[in-house]
């Protein structure tokens, strides 16, 4: 083989190493940049920001039905038609939580579980190849005068085929409501009851609120339930508290 025809064989053998390579770092590159569908992208956030915005609406709701106990039953309570109503003041103590706790403990939470739930491990995004995983989760509910606010911080691994993705997502819920101003009120309630023996309704002239033993759609309603258990439902245009109160 004359010396001419190796040297084209190398540069031929060399030529097609080149463009070997070439394919495969630019094949890596393409695959790289290979990016999620963004409506597909759009529908995850969406939904996560549904559920998110349907828990936290849920949480507040039900607040002030439950006495704030939406997510631990373990407290004290009084039975009432079959339902539990919290108390508030147990064999004559303060047994009120703070606000931390309702902050905290029982809106983050319930937002928390309630949101999860809601999403249910994206399982309706399945059948589209999706497997799509919870790397990080923050709920922070804040109760304040006139209004509730809750944040959400997720990030989500999505995986679909060879491509995967990091999607974070930040979302807030803000309602007005005056659940914090009545539970300033209960406390006040609270504290009246158990530092005196007789009781005078003109206390609660100071609240501008009007006091009934009849009817629930006042703004204090006070019955009692035998044994020195009473029922207190303070309300304020739309939103309820009520809590039990026990006396002994």
């Amino acid at each position: 083989m004359k010396r001419g025809q190796i040297t084209l064989f190398v540069l031929i053998g060399l030529l097609l190493l080149l463009l070997s390579s070439l394919f495969f770092i630019l094949n890596f590159d393409v695959k790289d940049n290979i990016k999620l569908y963004p409506s597909d992208k759009e529908a995850i956030t969406a939904f996560t920001k549904s559920c998110f915005e349907t828990s936290s609406k849920k949480a507040i709701e039900d607040f002030g039905i439950k006495g704030g106990y939406l997510f631990d039953d373990s407290y004290e309570s009084l039975n009432v038609v079959g339902e539990k109503v919290s108390f508030y003041a147990y064999q004559g103590e303060n047994v009120m939580p703070s606000l931390e706790y309702f902050e905290k403990v029982q809106l983050d939470q319930f937002v928390r579980y309630s949101t999860l739930n809601c999403i249910d491990s994206y399982k309706v995004f399945e059948k589209k190849g999706y497997e799509i995983s919870i790397t990080e989760m923050n709920i922070t509910s804040d109760l304040s005068y006139g209004k509730f606010s809750s944040n959400l911080n997720l990030n989500l691994d999505v995986k679909l085929a060879d491509i995967r993705e990091n999607i974070e997502t930040n979302f807030n819920y803000e309602i007005e409501t005056n659940i914090f101003k009545l539970l300033t009120q209960a406390r006040e309630v609270v504290n009246y009851f158990l530092s005196n023996e007789n009781i005078d309704f003109s206390f609660f002239d100071d609240y501008d609120i009007e006091i009934s033993s009849y009817s629930v759609n006042d703004y204090l309603h006070y019955e009692e339930y035998g044994d020195n258990n009473f029922i207190v439902t303070l309300s304020d245009n739309d939103y309820v508290l009520g809590f039990a109160l026990n006396l002994k």
